[in-house]
């Protein structure tokens, strides 16, 4: 039910239409069958009007059926973009810690296939809706001519449809294998992509790669595929079969044991004959159905559920604070060992001051990046709290809470445009020509070049990003890792200086410990736990 209401959510206008419309043409055709038949039978009486008639009918079913597939054409675009955004909007709102245990490969795998999937099942439900009306329409009109031959016509197409269900139903653990074996696919592909340099380092990493590890994950996806598909285009035939059966039983079978006129077996074969093409259009649409109902699930399973989630807020105002407390936090990661005990950063205690310079140090595995996305709020806190103004930030103030925050990452991705930065042109050139980075912007459009990148530039380029959002609280997770020397002295000599001289707060976490002399305060983490703190001027 969720898919029929999703569609109509889109646009029950639309979807009422296309029935209506589709109905329509389907009633119209049918009637182009009656007046074959009629002309057929003799029926002289009428035979002057047969031809207009016809005429008529073919006039109305192109119209109708023209119509039909415009509005469906437009309902099936509109569906796909309300299901794409409200599932993008689901994503931006769920919490990070979950769409990193789910994988960007999932997440890839349920934007570009899943809702591919969902769409076309969805699109083509009006027009499976007016085929219905048209087999309604047709049983009626057989009844009209023999009840007892259109009871036994029933009979025989619902056991073909019971038997294509059966198939149908048979295949389908396949198709859901197939659709999970994809998720490994596409992770495996990506891990290609990103990895394509130690690939082609070694020969033999490659050789491996290729056999061992994608070849049986895209075979094991294909032999279940393969065989879903197969059975559902055997039951498929065995179900348009079964109407042959049936009309060959009504010409061959039926005049033994029942008295009926030709022109009644006439009009039954036309009929039936015409009826292949809507059951077959319901029968073909099971399988899309089968999928989507598989998508669905699927998004579902990843917590992606298709409601509308609540679009972020925009503020324009710049919200200082005067302090902003880690209080008692604590976070654990969970191992994928049972036996195992995961990460576990805490209790934190920690305090940022506008205008201040704070260094987070210590070894790698310490659980620094954690802190920081957890200062940031991209992680929620799983025991203690966090106040801003003595004010504890809860979940409902979150998403607010994580505006106070300009952040660059390690593993930060950059986009090719400036977005939701207000375009200062001055501004801009000022902080490229600083960062050296000038060739990487285009000053008019604000355009970024992203690609053929070092590691440097692109964390300079996230940089500048930083630099022009302004925000109250600037974070650099091991910014000056990759740089030069150069632009070490700027970064720790003219920037950090320059940033909290505006009354902005600077967490930096990094390992350069002759530049320690520029922070106020350094926080020192072992295992998850703050060691000691110390003040400016340790070193120099």
């Amino acid at each position: 039910m969720n898919l029929f209401f999703l569609m109509l959510r889109s646009s029950w206008k639309a979807s009422l239409a296309s029935v209506v419309l589709g109905g329509g043409s389907g009633l119209a055709t049918l009637a182009l069958i009656t007046l074959i038949h009629r002309a057929f039978s003799g029926e002289a009486s009428q035979s002057s009007l047969l031809p207009f008639l016809f005429a008529a009918a073919c006039a109305v079913v192109l119209v109708l059926q023209v119509l039909s597939k415009c509005i469906l054409t437009r309902l099936s675009q509109s569906t796909a973009a309300r299901l794409q955004f409200e599932l993008c909007n689901r994503i931006m709102a769920a919490p990070l810690p979950e769409l990193e245990s789910v994988g960007p490969h999932r997440l890839l795998g349920t934007l570009q296939g899943d809702v591919g999937a969902i769409t076309a099942a969805l699109s083509n439900f009006p027009s499976v809706c007016a085929s219905a009306m048209v087999l309604v329409s047709g049983v009626g009109y057989l009844a009209s001519l023999s009840v007892p031959l259109a009871c036994c016509t029933v009979i025989m197409a619902s056991l073909g449809i019971a038997s294509y269900l059966a198939g149908v139903h048979w295949a389908n653990h396949h198709l859901r294998r197939a659709r999970e074996d994809r998720d490994e696919v596409s992770k495996q592909l990506q891990a290609m992509v990103f990895g394509i340099k130690e690939l082609k380092a070694n020969n033999r990493r490659c050789v491996d790669f290729m056999y061992d590890v994608l070849l049986p994950a895209d075979t094991a996806m294909r032999e279940r595929l393969i065989k879903g598909t197969d059975i559902l285009g055997g039951a498929h035939t065995w179900g348009r079969l079964s109407l042959f059966i049936g009309i060959g039983l009504l010409i061959f079978v039926w005049p033994r044991i029942w008295t009926v006129t030709p022109e009644t077996l006439m009009g039954y074969t036309l009929t039936i004959l015409y009826l292949t093409s809507p059951l077959d259009s319901i029968l073909g649409w099971l399988p899309a159905l089968n999928s989507a109902a598989i998508s669905l699930n699927k998004i579902n399973a990843l917590g992606l559920m298709i409601d509308p989630a609540k679009s972020p807020s925009v503020t324009t105002e710049d919200t200082g604070f005067r302090s902003i407390a880690l209080r008692d936090v604590s976070y654990s990661y969970h191992s994928p060992n049972d036996d195992e005990e995961g990460f576990h950063l805490g209790p934190i205690d920690l305090q940022v001051l506008p205008g201040e310079v704070l260094f987070i140090v210590g070894g790698n595995g310490s659980g620094k990046t954690t802190l920081a996305k957890l200062l940031t709020g991209l992680y929620a806190p799983q025991s203690g709290d966090i106040l801003v103004d003595r004010q504890t930030i809860d979940t409902a103030s979150m998403g607010d809470y994580r505006q106070l925050f300009s952040t660059v990452f390690v593993e930060g991705h950059l986009f090719d445009r400036l977005l939701g930065i207000d375009e200062n042109p001055l501004l801009l050139k000022h902080w490229a020509n600083l960062l050296g980075i000038d060739d990487k912007v285009n000053f008019e459009t604000g355009r970024l070049t992203t690609h053929k990148l070092s590691r440097g530039q692109h964390k300079r380029l996230a940089m500048l990003v930083a630099c022009l959002d302004q925000r109250p609280v600037f974070v650099f997770d091991e910014w000056a890792a990759e740089q030069d020397p150069t632009f070490k002295e700027i970064f720790y000599r003219e920037i950090v200086p320059k940033l909290t001289r505006d009354g902005r707060a600077v967490v930096a976490i990094t390992h350069d410990d002759r530049y320690f002399f520029a922070a106020d305060r350094i926080v020192e983490l072992v295992d998850g736990r703050i060691d000691h703190l110390r003040k400016r001027g340790v070193a120099a």
